[in-house]
């Protein structure tokens, strides 16, 4: 729960141009003041955030390094940070599957809703930084460009074609028939043999 002392820490920190934050917004930094205040000295922080107002401005993927060294000296402990929820499971919680289904989801959702040729380009962006899908997500996939003309009139640019293709060589001895061909048709690839098992 926030106090007015951590407001005001993040009030002063705003104003020294201490990160995080911009904009002399103290969201960020009223979030970072109060671990300071509440997390126990000793105690590691596991930092899960895509927020560019913590990251590096030197590194990619890397925790911003002032924020690294204040927690370092004022907690003695060690600060572990995750742009991605799944990322932080899989190091934490090898065992646990569902958070990068649920990134997967998410992406899936997004390039499906999508108004934009733009916003297509970036959807597939990310879609091609998740190594693994469902057979649903594939299924999803596969028919989308009929079900979003943003995707469908852009089927062949390079992104979206190399994508598609993607699909095709990691998951084509595992779908359906159907979705196959409709795989096939979209990447120009040779008609399937009847005789094949599929």
């Amino acid at each position: 729960m926030f106090k007015q002392e951590h407001y005001l820490s993040a009030l002063m920190r705003t104003r020294l141009g201490n990160p995080p934050g911009k904009n002399e917004t103290v969201g960020d930094a009223l979030n970072w003041e109060t671990l300071l205040v509440t997390v126990a000295e000793w105690t590691d922080l596991y930092l899960v955030s895509d927020d560019k107002d913590y990251r590096s401005q030197l590194s990619e993927g890397v925790f911003n390094e002032f924020l690294r060294d204040e927690w370092k000296t004022k907690k003695s402990s060690a600060l572990y940070y995750y742009s991605k929820i799944s990322d932080f499971f899989k190091d934490c919680f090898p065992d646990i599957k569902i958070a990068s289904q649920v990134e997967a989801d998410l992406a899936i959702n997004a390039l499906s809703n999508n108004g934009s040729f733009a916003t297509t380009h970036a959807c597939i962006a990310k879609l091609n930084a998740i190594d693994q899908f469902t057979p649903e997500q594939v299924e999803r996939l596969i028919h989308m460009p009929t079900q979003n003309n943003r995707i469908g009139w852009i089927i062949e640019d390079p992104d979206v074609q190399a994508f598609y293709e993607k699909l095709y060589d990691k998951y084509a001895n595992v779908l359906k028939r159907e979705d196959l061909q409709i795989l096939v048709h979209m990447m120009s690839k040779p008609e399937i043999d009847d005789e094949l098992p599929f």
